[in-house]
């Protein structure tokens, strides 16, 4: 698999999906040492300033405000609203605070 920064915006949001939904499907807490793999499948351990933007990026983009504005301007243009990924960025946002 490409690093994580090589891959396009789409892409990164569907890999991050694709893990936390499996993770919040299965009801694993972000908080547990399984939490901790996904996380770290996810960023790199290794890279703690990496993590740090995450966790900036995320405390914004995780408002479900925010998220009800996107989706009312999607349905404005006439496109249908993707689907709520609030969720998985509450639980990645969870995870990286518990394992810094």
């Amino acid at each position: 698999m490409r690093k994580l920064v090589q891959l396009s915006v789409v892409e990164r949001r569907q890999i991050l999906r694709d893990f936390v939904d499996r993770a919040l499907a299965d009801g694993i807490k972000p908080e547990s040492e399984e939490g901790r793999e996904i996380v770290n499948r996810i960023v790199e351990p290794t890279l703690p300033s990496i993590r740090e933007a995450l966790t900036l990026r995320l405390e914004l983009l995780a408002d479900a405000s925010l998220e009800r504005f996107w989706t009312l301007a999607s349905v404005l243009q006439g496109r249908e609203p993707g689907p709520s990924a609030i969720p998985a960025f509450q639980w990645l946002l969870a995870g990286l605070r518990a394992h810094h």
